[in-house]
């Protein structure tokens, strides 16, 4: 009976690790298809982010005073180091200074990619074959990550087509498009990324165009535009619907100046 149990064991152990490897398998032929400047000896980046009509907004809530203009300077080394200088608001505002922080740190894995592989660390993963493609489901089983479940769809040339994120309250939907171009040296890009999140209350649909430039033979967003659209649940009265548009621009790229590694250390940032 023991021996029995021995070779259940042995069995089981066996098609878990191997799950697991096919999930890795196709995460890491995804991410070797894709473009990540930092592959190419990109070690850190400098980069002024512009919101559009963010200026006018701000002077519009007569909280700030007369404001010139606002904008903010990305920073980033390798590997995943990033800050957020917010310029042109007066001294204070600490909290709403980190709103807008986070606001423009969000943008970075569409500047600088980070591996998928880093992003599903610490799940439990297994992988199944459908007529698209791949499908992984990634499980938190320790029950301590924001997000406890992700379902990771590929499709036949192997990219991430569908990332669903499950919350106990919420559920996230980002729907992925790519291309090539001269400087991704036959990697991937996302040109277009349809998000749409949904809880109890309110459905929030973001689609997500880029545009890239090249600079130093690194490819960078030069523009990100979104559409948003958000339908609040109100009662037994009529949803609340609303649409707005947004676009982040970026300029005054500057690569592997020593700049950001400067800032960084000045800053504290881990």
């Amino acid at each position: 009976m023991k021996i029995i149990s021995l070779l259940v064991l042995v069995v089981l152990s066996f098609s878990s690790w191997a799950q697991d490897s096919k999930s890795q398998d196709i995460i890491k032929k995804f991410d070797v298809s894709y473009y990540h400047p930092q592959d190419k000896g990109l070690k850190e980046l400098v980069v002024r982010v512009d919101v559009q009509n963010i200026t006018k907004q701000l002077n519009e809530q007569l909280i700030f005073g007369k404001l010139k203009e606002v904008y903010f300077k990305m920073y980033w080394t390798f590997p995943t180091n990033v800050d957020v200088e917010v310029i042109g608001l007066p001294e204070g505002f600490q909290e709403i200074k980190q709103e807008f922080k986070a606001m423009i740190a969000a943008r970075m894995d569409l500047i600088v990619p980070q591996l998928l592989e880093k992003r599903f660390e610490g799940y439990e993963m297994k992988a199944q074959s459908s007529k698209e493609g791949e499908e992984i489901i990634a499980t938190d089983t320790t029950q301590t990550k924001m997000i406890h479940e992700f379902v990771a769809k590929f499709d036949k040339e192997g990219n991430l087509s569908s990332l669903i994120g499950r919350k106990p309250m919420a559920t996230e939907e980002s729907k992925l498009s790519y291309g090539k171009h001269p400087w991704s040296q036959n990697k991937w890009v996302v040109n277009n990324v349809n998000v749409k999140m949904q809880d109890a209350s309110q459905t929030t649909s973001i689609d997500t165009q880029v545009e890239y430039t090249s600079i130093e033979g690194y490819g960078f967003p030069k523009s990100i535009k979104s559409k948003t659209k958000q339908t609040i649940l109100n009662g037994n009265k009529k949803p609340i619907e609303r649409t707005f548009d947004s676009e982040m621009t970026f300029s005054d790229f500057k690569v592997n100046s020593g700049e950001a590694q400067t800032w960084l250390k000045k800053a504290g940032t881990p």
